[in-house]
């Protein structure tokens, strides 16, 4: 299925159609740039702070990921560290994510099912969530729509300018994301596979293994400044908060890992609009596959999920169908466009009206779960909590944030007086958050407790601390608890 001309708006429309999108789903993200800063994202502002080497050791000893995104929000902090200045960059990598997600789909479909993937991924609510969320995820989505274009064009017509282009986005985006390493992998397999029908091979194999060196580099630089540390230490590791994502030796692991995570990685996309995407990605499978360019494009969407999970199998990467494995997803957008392509083809002229219908439904379902994402965006309230504690504080209370509730309430309280140290804490076991109760239980006069992240209720520690005072709920947040003990 070769890219062709329009068939469907006219030719003035798809600019416009495009702009529409970028306008839309930049609303929606703005609408929660204001949001409060949750655990990870305070945890990244934290990571920031300091000098370049500070940051460079703090994200090697805190972070997941590799140091890239640490340092241009260091960059950002010195122009300004409210919720909106720290999510600007996020936000305008998720903007031109979406006209990229056009070119990308260009590449493959006609104009109009090319818009249409660009709208399904404006209103995806993951990628809604994470461009308006201080962390590298919205960055590493993009650069892996870059780099599956430009693979694309490098394989269709190889030039110099593009061999350059796709090697500087392979050597960035191993510096953003570590996924984004299988990603490269499942490229250089779709290489070596297209390799078969091509002309040149051995001028085409060899510019493509100079740039690979290159790449090879990058990933080198990568393990060196960070990837060996936080390996060391087990950051993110099969043994974590991430256990589920990684196979555990049993067949239910397996099938958690292959099956309920691709599900939860689908959900996690398309939101209310699931069943109709699912069922449009079926059909933009069998249409794809029916020729060379179609073809070429279930194996851009099928090596890279196939080689995720064999990471998760081999516990080397979390296949967690969640934020983690984002760079996967702009495929599948593609592959329900392609669906889209395929039931248009086969309408007559008269019944094209109920695909238009259609399409306008399915983005409906999707721009209601959107605007679900973002109701219900702020996870972590800590400016609700501290406007609460304000009101009632009184001279002599004392606040004590418990253990992962610290980094987002000093971001909130102690930002230019409070460094790296103050809240600096690993995972702490039970005993060790009962005995920062009973430290805080001894203090005289009132003593406020702000129980969140990590816990999914803090009744233990509620129960632990009523041994000595009394306690009393003074908000719930859903994820995010204020206690008082008189």
């Amino acid at each position: 299925m070769p890219p062709g001309e329009p068939s469907g708006p006219p030719s003035r429309w798809p600019g416009m159609l495009l702009l529409a999108a970028v306008l839309v789903g930049g609303g929606l993200r703005a609408a929660i740039l204001n949001r409060s800063l949750w655990y990870d994202e305070a945890v990244m502002y934290w990571i920031a702070v300091g000098t370049p080497r500070e940051v460079l050791a703090q994200n090697a000893d805190r972070n997941s990921a590799p140091p890239t995104f640490a340092l241009m929000l260091n960059a950002v902090q010195r122009l300004g560290e409210s919720e909106a200045a720290l999510r600007a960059l996020p936000l305008l990598f998720g903007l031109f994510a979406i006209p990229a997600a056009y070119w990308l789909a260009c590449q493959f479909l006609r104009t109009g099912p090319s818009l249409l993937a660009a709208w399904l991924f404006a209103l995806s609510p993951c990628q809604i969530h994470y461009s308006a969320e201080v962390r590298e995820y919205s960055l590493a989505v993009l650069l892996t729509i870059l780099m599956l274009a430009l693979f694309t064009r490098l394989l269709r017509r190889p030039t110099p300018a593009r061999w350059a282009l796709l090697t500087l986005a392979m050597g960035l985006s191993v510096w953003v994301q570590y996924g984004l390493a299988l990603l490269i992998l499942s490229l250089n397999l779709v290489f070596l596979v297209d390799l078969r029908r091509r002309p040149a091979r051995l001028r085409r194999v060899a510019w493509w293994a100079a740039g690979q060196c290159l790449v090879a580099g990058a990933v080198a630089g990568a393990w060196l400044t960070s990837l060996r540390a936080q390996m060391n230490a087990g950051i993110g590791g099969p043994e974590g908060y991430l256990s589920s994502a990684y196979f555990q030796g049993t067949a239910a692991s397996l099938w958690n890992v292959l099956v309920n995570n691709t599900g939860l990685l689908m959900g996690f996309m398309f939101g209310l609009a699931l069943p109709l995407l699912v069922v449009l990605s079926v059909l933009g499978a069998i249409g794809l596959a029916r020729d060379v360019h179609g073809r070429a494009a279930l194996w851009l969407w099928a090596v890279p999920l196939t080689i995720t999970m064999i990471g998760a199998i081999v516990r080397l990467y979390p296949y967690s169908g969640r934020r983690q494995d984002l760079f996967l997803t702009p495929m599948f957008y593609l592959l329900a466009a392609a669906g889209g392509q395929w039931l248009f083809d086969r309408l007559r002229t008269g019944q094209r009206q109920l695909a238009t219908a259609a399409t306008a439904i399915l983005l409906t379902l999707l721009a209601a779960a959107s605007l679900r994402e973002v109701r219900h965006a702020d996870i972590q309230p800590m400016k609700e909590v501290l406007a609460t504690i304000s009101r009632e504080r009184q001279a002599s209370d004392r606040v004590v944030p418990v253990y992962k509730a610290r980094p987002a309430w000093y971001y909130y309280v102690g930002r230019g007086s409070r460094r790296w140290s103050t809240w600096e804490q690993r995972a702490a076991s039970e005993q060790e958050i009962c005995d920062e109760i009973d430290r805080a239980m001894a203090s005289p006069g009132r003593v406020w407790l702000i129980f969140s992240h990590g816990m999914k209720t803090p009744q233990p520690y509620v129960d632990h601390a009523r041994r000595t005072r009394k306690l009393t709920l003074i908000a719930d947040y859903g994820q995010t608890w204020l206690y008082r003990a008189e």
